[in-house]
């Protein structure tokens, strides 16, 4: 969870987390931030970036398995992403099986770049 060094030393990632988190999130530009969402891989569910603006870059997204090996345990799907220009965008998301039509959930953030 930390980035680069720089002149202050290194810097914890912005996460944003479903279900805790605003909807909202200030990030510096082009530093990254991470959207972390609930995941359920196992039964067919799995969360896409819907809309990205073109001035947010996908760094990468990473599957990761449920902290319980409890059954029904759900996992998350991490999206590391960076604000390439300054400005304010929605970032979409949206969870789906992809054999049938239209998700079962979406999640939108606005990101408050500077």
């Amino acid at each position: 969870m930390i980035s680069g060094r720089g002149p202050a030393g290194p810097r914890p990632v912005r996460t944003v987390r479903e279900f805790t988190d605003s909807d909202r999130v200030a990030v510096q530009r082009d530093e990254p931030f991470r959207v972390v969402l609930s995941d359920n891989g196992p039964g067919g569910y799995l969360w896409r970036a819907a809309e990205l603006p073109q001035a947010i870059r996908l760094r990468r997204e990473d599957d990761l398995a449920p902290r319980e090996g409890a059954p029904g345990a759900t996992g998350e799907k991490v999206f590391e992403l960076e604000a390439t220009e300054a400005g304010t965008f929605t970032l979409r998301f949206e969870r789906r099986r992809d054999w049938e039509p239209g998700a079962d959930r979406e999640r939108s953030i606005v990101v408050d770049a500077h």
